[in-house]
This record gives C-alpha cells, sequence and structure tokens, in this order.
C-alpha cells in the first residue's frame, strides 16, 4: 500500500497549501487591526470568483459602475468611483481569464490610434506647464484605455451586447427614481449634484428602453416600458440642460426616420410627459429655466469666453497643446483676462488644447473606424435578416440602439467635457457592436464543387500504423 505524502500533492493542491500558510498570519492581524478592510477583501474575493465562473456578468457589473461613477469610496490612497473600482476588479478578472483561455482573445479595430493618442497624451503631459499635477490623471486615462479593451474583447457577442443594453436602460430609470427623491431646486440634479452629468445618464437609459420598446411584443411590459420612457423624458426635462435637450433630439430624429412604430411611441409618450409636468408657480424659478432655453443666463457668457481661452491655446500650442490633464492651468502658458482655472466645455476642443490637435485626430480615428465597421455591420445585418435570417434581425435592432447611443454621444461632446469612465466604456461597447456574431461568408453560386477525392492504390492510411504482431 502506497503512503500518503504531502510533497507528493498535485501542483494546484499544494500551492494552495502554502497559500493558505502564508496568508494565515495577515489574516489573523486583518481581523484585529483592520477588519473593514479583510471584509473588503472577503467580498472582492467572492466577486473575483464569482465572475471568474460566470463572465457574462463582467459586462453588467462595469457598465453599472461606470453609469454610478458619481459614487464614490473615500480611501487614505486616494478617491476613487464605483467605475474605477469596477475597472479594478474586472480587468484583472479579464486578464486571468485570457491567460487561462487565449483562444479569441482580440484587440479593438483601429486600437493603433489609441496607443497613439497614449503616446501623444503622455508626451503633452511631461512637457506641459504642470506636469505633476496629471500625472494621476494620465494614470487613470491608460487604466480605462485596458479597459475599453476588456470590455471589447468580452462584448463581441450578441447576448452580451443585449445585457449591456438592459443594463444602461436599469441605470438610466435608477438615476430617474434617485434624483426625484432627492428633490431638486430649479433644477434636477441627481448623484453628482450636476445636472449635465444626470442629463447623460439619463439620455442613455431613455434611447436603450427606447429600443427596448420597439423590441417587445409583450402589451405588459411595453406599457412599463412606456412608463419608464417617461419618467427618463420627465427628468430630462427637469434638469434643464440644453446640451441634452439638442444631443438627445438629434439622436431621437435620426432614429425615427426609420422607426415610425417608435416615433409613434415616443410622440405618445413625450405628450404625457408635457401633460404631466409639474406647474411650478415660482416666479424666478420661471424666469430661470426661460433665460436657460433663449440662451440669455449667465453660463452663455462664460462659455463664450472659455471657448476664446481655448482656442488661443491651440493657436499657441497647436502640436502638444499646454500639457495633457492640465487645461486649468493654461493661463501659465498664456495670457488669459476671464475664466482662469475653468474646464472645457466642448470635449474636441478641450482635447486639442490640453493634448494637441494630432492627439484629438487619433481619438477622431478610433471614433471613425468604429462607427464604419457598426454601419457596415448593420448594414449587412439588414441584408441577411431581409432574406429570413431571424438571428441578423436581432443583431440590425442592437446595431440601431449602438447606432443612436454613438450619434448622441459624439453630438453631446459638443456641449461639454468627458466624464471619467463612462466615455471609454461606451468607445469598447461601440467597437464591439461592429464586429458582434459577425456572420461566415456564403459560399459563391458559381464556386465548382469538388468530389471527395479518392485514396490511391497502394497509399498509406492517415492512420497510426498498426503495431507489429509478434
Amino acid at each position: 500500500m502506497q503512503r500518503a505524502s504531502p510533497f507528493r500533492m498535485d501542483s494546484p493542491a499544494l500551492l494552495a497549501a502554502l497559500a493558505g500558510l502564508g496568508l494565515a498570519p495577515v489574516i489573523g492581524w486583518a481581523s484585529t487591526q483592520a477588519p473593514k478592510l479583510l471584509l473588503m477583501a472577503l467580498i472582492g474575493g467572492i466577486l473575483v470568483a464569482t465572475l471568474l465562473a460566470r463572465p457574462r456578468l463582467l459586462v453588467p457589473v462595469l457598465v453599472m459602475g461606470a453609469l454610478f461613477d458619481e459614487v464614490y469610496l473615500t480611501t487614505p490612497v486616494a478617491k476613487f468611483g464605483i467605475g474605477d473600482l469596477a475597472i479594478f476588479v474586472i480587468v484583472p478578472v479579464w486578464f486571468v481569464r485570457r491567460m487561462i483561455k487565449p483562444r479569441g482573445m482580440a484587440l479593438p479595430p483601429g486600437w493603433a490610434f489609441l496607443l497613439g493618442f497614449l503616446a501623444l497624451a503622455f508626451s503633452s503631459m511631461m512637457l506641459g506647464v504642470a506636469p505633476d499635477s496629471a500625472v494621476g490623471y494620465f494614470s487613470r486615462v491608460a487604466t480605462y484605455l485596458v479597459g475599453l479593451a476588456a470590455i471589447y474583447d468580452l462584448s463581441r457577442d450578441r447576448r452580451v451586447l443585449e445585457d449591456a443594453i438592459l443594463s444602461i436602460a436599469v441605470a438610466g430609470v435608477a438615476h430617474a427614481c434617485i434624483s426625484l427623491s432627492i428633490g431638486w431646486y430649479r433644477r434636477l440634479s441627481g448623484l453628482a449634484n450636476q445636472p449635465n452629468v444626470l442629463g447623460i445618464r439619463l439620455a442613455f437609459g431613455a434611447l436603450c428602453v427606447s429600443g427596448l420598446m420597439v423590441r417587445t411584443k409583450k402589451t405588459g411590459l411595453r406599457v412599463v416600458l412606456g412608463a419608464c420612457l417617461a419618467l427618463l423624458l420627465l427628468c430630462v426635462v427637469l434638469t434643464v440642460s440644453r446640451g441634452t435637450y439638442i444631443s438627445l433630439g438629434v439622436a431621437f430624429l435620426w432614429w425615427l426616420r426609420r422607426q415610425r412604430r417608435m416615433a409613434l411611441m415616443v410622440i405618445a409618450v413625450a405628450g404625457i410627459v408635457l401633460v404631466a409636468l409639474p406647474d411650478n408657480r415660482d416666479t424666478s424659478t420661471e424666469e430661470f429655466v426661460g433665460e436657460r432655453l433663449q440662451f440669455a443666463d449667465r453660463s452663455v457668457d462664460n462659455r463664450t469666453q472659455v471657448l476664446q481661452n481655448t482656442l488661443l491655446i491651440i493657436q499657441a500650442h497647436p502640436w502638444l497643446g499646454v500639457g495633457f490633464g492640465q487645461f486649468t492651468d493654461l493661463d501659465q502658458a498664456v495670457d488669459i483676462t476671464a475664466e482662469k482655472g475653468r474646464s472645457s466645455h466642448i470635449f474636441y476642443l478641450g482635447t486639442a488644447a490640453s493634448a494637441g490637435i494630432p492627439a484629438l485626430l487619433a481619438l477622431l480615428g478610433f471614433a471613425f473606424v468604429t462607427a464604419r465597421r457598426m454601419w457596415r455591420r448593420r448594414a449587412a445585418a439588414e441584408q441577411a435578416a431581409a432574406a429570413g435570417d431571424v438571428i441578423e434581425v436581432q443583431v440590425a435592432w442592437m446595431l440601431s440602439i449602438f447606432q443612436a447611443l454613438f450619434i448622441y454621444h459624439g453630438m453631446s461632446l459638443l456641449t461639454r467635457d468627458a466624464s471619467r469612465v463612462s466615455e471609454w466604456l461606451m468607445l469598447g461597447l461601440y467597437a464591439a457592436a461592429g464586429m458582434a456574431a459577425r456572420p461566415a461568408a456564403p459560399p459563391r453560386a458559381d464556386a465548382p464543387v469538388r468530389p471527395p477525392a479518392r485514396p490511391r492504390q497502394g497509399a498509406r492510411s492517415e492512420g497510426p500504423e498498426p503495431s507489429p504482431v509478434r
């Protein structure tokens, strides 16, 4: 009978035993000195194990974290948003999973543009007016780009992208409910206490809920989705965010030109929202809203001055800008008279002013490649759907939603600066949508059919040779 010996254990079991022995003193110290940290580590370990076993949950977790990045967790090291924590969990899990199953891993099309942007941003940061203040921001952006690659690699499946659409819709409805429960004065501001940021979350959710309304055929579910859409549009109106009004209106108009059924639904819901708007008898609030809608408020003058400062920086430093992540320090590079320390309200011009025109062109190059693939993929899906392919009908529906999100996203960046995690997350989803469930190329009708080759006489078979018989 063979004796059992610990040195004859399997390698995984031996590593687990050694890891347990090594972590025992750390766990004992943490249980007495830092119980909260130990509890967070335990929860994180359970979450990582769950995500490794269920990789389809990775994308919804990252989407929800990015869209609730306004919720912060303060630590002795830094202040992290929920989106940052989601990135820190998802990226290592994705990396470990790809180490185990490396087959099928792919980078997003146009990844060279992102690499070029990162190199130009680093050069701009190091040669900027205050490089020390931008190191943390550059590290975050580099982490977000890794998260973009992870979300693309994880989302190239139609079902995962549909989960992402559902997650965006749920996040938008949750933001609407939370914002109304918090209350507002003149403008609805939400968790971030910033109406324009809340408008972004609500607009994303409204577009996804509209797409779900078109797809569903159940009357009860359609009524629920209609109520959710009415709630989202009501909250969008209460934000009094002009950029959201314009961008969301353009996205809906583009979408509705080919979706008559959706047009009727959205018009009906919008009519209900206008009727259900609260009657505000506060004269000062009415005057405030009227000034904003007429572009006659003070913020227009402030943004005009910021725009002039931005154009002055681009003219003086067109190649590398004032320094990546250092837009608020532009008064150290050029002489400005007003609005010092303000962030840019136009993402494209702000990127050109801070990192340079080449960095902006690199980002736009990636966006162009992504948009071209989405539009081509939808055209191919519609052709296959017309031929009776049921799966491609779902793909065309899904791509129409991401196209509407892409149009809204691009338009909204003309009136605001970039958010933290959500911009890069959405770019990864757009890139994945353009490559989702790509059909195999069908054989040509004129291709000749070759008969199977006959084995030659005397030729050896491809199987293993029989062992000699003694």
